[in-house]
């Protein structure tokens, strides 16, 4: 009886460990995506608040869109959308 408890313990500890680690995978996961979640939509309302305050006309009247396309290699893009790929 005593070989039986030597066979069948290690893989029923080795379930037990797998089953308290599933749930905190699945947090972290769902965590993950909120944070995405978040961040999408915190990049939203930024380049939505930048455009309604017009801030691609003020960086253009100050000089930075000629700056900012010399930096990206002629890639013409409106200030108030450079962040967005980043997310």
């Amino acid at each position: 009886m005593e070989n039986l408890d030597v066979i069948v313990h290690p893989p029923s500890a080795f379930l037990a460990e797998i089953g308290a680690y599933l749930p905190r995978l699945a947090v972290a996961i769902v965590l993950l995506i909120a944070g995405w979640l978040i961040a999408k939509a915190v990049c939203f309302a930024v380049v939505k608040a930048l455009r309604a305050l017009n801030f691609h006309v003020l960086t253009e009247r100050a000089g930075g869109n000629g700056r900012h396309a010399r930096c990206n290699a002629g890639f013409h893009a409106d200030p108030a959308t450079i962040d967005d790929r980043r997310v």
